[in-house]
């Protein structure tokens, strides 16, 4: 019988389907979603996760159950490791450890600068950048019977650009740009690490989240985060607004993962395509 708001959690042998074990899980001990190349410690054996089901955490917490087909290390090729992203940021931030992390915007570290905003200036910088996720695209993805790309072989760790912003292009007046937002964050952090970035802010304009880094108040990063939920107060005029602003500061916004750049008269679309516009 699973314990109240717990997970039961079987593992299965992926090649004859037996039980090797199960064991009750709180939500919070349990991934986001499941990839194929993940790894779980067994009593003394480490094993590769093959497949999940359900794989998403929204399905398997409702359900209370989770299905993991597992083989042991060594028995899987190295090839058969999916990466979920095509690209990561090589560079993550500084972490205060030690600093009260309060109401944080929680990132996955893999998410850092996932999608930015750029100056104008590097753009011939972030377009080699985004030719070497694209050729990821070409040369590394695994896709599915239906062409859909379920995983990548190998994964490009983006260094460039290292300054993607003009100097000094200061919070303080971005924010005078923008509408007022729904909610200031105490700062961000990342998901199963205490504290919070050094220098870092965050807020949310409805389903958007801008965040980054001001040391000083002059900004090192400002990015976008799609966080879902609903359009509210926080969101109205953000669209214009930031398209007005992006052309007052000559930037554009580059979404990494799908290698696309975002110019000042797409963001509206961009938004409208994700349903929060």
């Amino acid at each position: 019988m699973t314990s109240e708001g717990a997970v039961l959690v079987v593992f299965q042998d992926a090649a004859s389907g037996a039980e090797i074990a199960r064991a009750n899980l709180p939500p919070d001990q349990l991934p986001d979603a499941f990839q194929r190349g993940m790894t779980v410690t067994l009593g003394d054996s480490e094993w590769y996760i093959e497949r999940a089901e359900p794989a998403g955490k929204a399905e398997f917490v409702a359900g209370g159950r989770l299905a993991l087909a597992v083989s042991r290390t060594g028995t899987m090729s190295p090839n058969d490791i999916l990466f979920s992203l095509p690209t990561i940021s090589e560079e993550l931030p500084d972490v205060d450890a030690g600093r009260p992390a309060g109401d944080r915007l929680e990132l996955h570290e893999d998410d850092w600068r996932s999608a930015e905003f750029v100056q104008r200036s590097v753009l011939p910088v972030a377009t080699a950048e985004l030719d070497r996720v694209r050729r990821i695209y070409v040369e590394q993805a695994t896709r599915d019977a239906q062409g859909r790309v379920v995983g990548f072989t190998a994964i490009h760790r983006r260094q460039e650009p290292a300054r993607p912003l003009p100097a000094p292009l200061t919070l303080e007046r971005v924010r005078g740009l923008l509408p007022p937002p729904s909610e200031t964050y105490a700062g961000v952090g990342f998901r199963g690490a205490p504290g919070v970035v050094r220098d870092g802010f965050a807020q949310r304009h409805g389903p958007v989240v801008l965040y980054g880094r001001a040391p000083g108040g002059t900004l090192a990063e400002l990015c976008l985060l799609v966080s879902g939920g609903r359009a509210d107060a926080g969101a109205a005029g953000l669209a214009d607004a930031l398209a007005a602003a992006m052309i007052e500061l000559e930037l554009v916004l580059v979404d990494w993962n799908p290698a696309r750049l975002i110019a000042p008269e797409s963001i509206g679309s961009f938004l409208t395509e994700l349903g929060i516009a």
